[in-house]
C-alpha cells in the first residue's frame, strides 16, 4: 500500500497529470505553462479530500472546465496552452502559437 501523496509530490504528479491530458488533446503546455497558483490550489483541495482524492480526480476536473477550449485550441492551429488562474480563482487556458498569445 502506498502513502498519500503529500506537499510538492501533489504538485508534481497534478503537473504530469495535466501534460498528459493536454497530449490527449494534441496539445503541450507551454513553458512555464501552468501558473503556480493552479497547483497550489489543487494541493489543497486533495488535502482537504484526504485519503478518498487523487490527483486524477483533480485533474479530470480541470478538465471539464476546459475541455471546450481545449478543442476550440486545437481547431483553430494552436500547439500549445498555457494555464492560468484568473481573479476569480478559475483555471483559463491560454492557447499560444509561436510568440503570440490568444485568449
Amino acid at each position: 500500500m502506498f502513502r498519500p501523496l503529500q506537499g510538492t509530490d501533489v504538485a508534481r504528479v497534478a503537473a504530469l497529470e495535466i501534460e498528459q491530458m493536454m497530449q490527449s488533446y494534441g496539445l503541450t503546455i507551454a513553458d512555464h505553462g501552468i501558473d503556480p497558483k493552479i497547483l497550489l490550489m489543487l494541493m489543497g483541495r486533495l488535502q482537504k479530500m484526504g485519503r478518498a482524492g487523487s490527483s486524477r480526480d483533480l485533474v479530470r476536473a480541470i478538465e471539464e472546465k476546459l475541455a471546450d477550449s481545449l478543442i476550440e485550441a486545437k481547431r483553430n492551429g494552436f500547439t500549445q496552452i498555457s494555464l492560468v488562474l484568473n481573479d476569480s480563482n478559475t483555471v483559463v487556458a491560454k492557447a499560444t502559437r509561436a510568440a503570440n498569445v490568444v485568449s
